[in-house]
């Protein structure tokens, strides 16, 4: 989403636009525009509000006098509306470690998201520098890396290697990141990414789900014999709003992968992660180990529609009743206050994802029992 605070001319007021937008609504503003000044040449950016904090500073001088001047703003918009916070965090990186001269180069920019990375907690060279040495990347016997001037070290990598320092981290194009860390990150990106680091200060990036090879690889890399031994530092989330409504509390590597299994299942089916998501806004979860088992049990749930009238016919239909049943009872029927009463009959819980019942035994049961009814009707 962007917020655009339009002005024209000498008005201070001026006017303001959420992107992305319906065509219509561009054009509403454009109109309103014009009846401040009709003079399109004075038309600027006065502000820029959006989840990616710096992007007022390179589109902000985006020349609106030109017919394709806010759709190209508004076609940005579309493009940075599914990121979620970390990608956000991602991009303003992207943005200060390029010459970005102009919203084209923006959208250029936005198409790329996939070849950057972020480094979380690398916000100095000295911390680049201790990521650096605690990754592999710059090899020093064990005894002597209390001496390394790791600000030396961090400042030289950005030297050679650009990327830039920013408020999530250290953002950098993985073809410049050493050789073992490069393939790290070229590898398929997990659902689930854990941030770990062991007592002796070594730190890695575990992308799950993962392989029993990466794992002992993970292990190794700690310098650890079990996951135990290592501090969870951070988890992220592919899903927006998983970050929110999982709990951190009880979370293991062995269960956050099990999750991450389940979550790349769910991908492969529509609506399947909104389903889950929905589960877990309903039921308000205390425990990682709670969410593991809804993931499991989603079975137990089903989709249903959140309209009032489509619910009552589709719970019409799952007690026996067809179209043509559904037509001859039409003209009686209040399927709106049966849908709403239906609802309630069955537990239906309203989310932000969708809305969902739990699927029962005594209710499929009772269904059962009245579709005989139905048919009866029917003929």
């Amino acid at each position: 989403m962007i917020t655009l605070h339009l002005n024209r001319g000498k008005d201070l007021e001026g006017i303001y636009i959420r992107l992305p937008a319906p065509q219509e609504k561009i054009e509403e503003a454009m109109t309103r525009l014009d009846a401040i000044s009709e003079d399109t040449a004075t038309t600027r950016i006065l502000n820029v509000s959006s989840s990616v904090k710096n992007l007022g500073d390179y589109i902000q001088d985006t020349d609106l006098s030109q017919p394709d001047g806010l759709q190209k703003v508004a076609a940005l918009a579309e493009k940075l509306q599914p990121l979620d916070r970390e990608s956000c965090l991602k991009f303003e990186g992207m943005l200060d470690a390029n010459m970005v001269q102009g919203v084209d180069d923006v959208m250029k920019l936005a198409d790329c998201l996939d070849e950057y990375v972020l480094l979380p907690e690398v916000e100095t060279g000295s911390a680049l520098g201790r990521y650096l040495v605690n990754q592999g990347a710059f090899e020093c016997p064990d005894h002597l890396r209390p001496y390394l001037d790791c600000q030396a070290i961090g400042q030289e990598f950005y030297s050679n290697h650009g990327g830039a320092f920013c408020r999530g981290g250290y953002a950098v194009h993985k073809a410049e990141l050493p050789g073992t860390l490069q393939r790290r990150h070229e590898e398929i990106a997990g659902v689930i990414s854990l941030d770990l680091r062991t007592g002796s200060g070594l730190s890695h990036t575990l992308s799950l789900p993962a392989s029993p090879e990466s794992l002992r690889w993970a292990k190794e890399s700690l310098d650890i014999t079990d996951f135990a031994e290592a501090e969870i530092v951070a988890v992220h989330y592919e899903f927006p709003y998983l970050s929110v409504l999982v709990p951190s509390d009880l979370i293991t590597v062995e269960s956050a992968n099990e999750l991450a299994s389940c979550l790349v299942t769910m991908r492969q089916v529509d609506h399947e992660v909104e389903k889950y998501l929905a589960i877990l806004d309903a039921e308000q979860l205390e425990t990682f180990q709670d969410a593991l088992k809804m993931a499991f049990e989603r079975d137990n749930f089903e989709r249903v529609p959140v309209d009032l009238e489509a619910y009552g016919k589709a719970s019409l239909r799952r007690i026996g009743a067809d179209q043509a049943v559904l037509k001859a009872i039409g003209r009686f029927m209040d399927f709106e206050g049966y849908g709403e009463e239906a609802m309630e009959r069955d537990g239906v819980m309203r989310t932000r994802f969708a809305a969902i019942r739990r699927v029962s035994k005594p209710m499929e049961q009772h269904h059962q029992e009245r579709t005989v009814k139905f048919g009866g009707l029917g003929r």
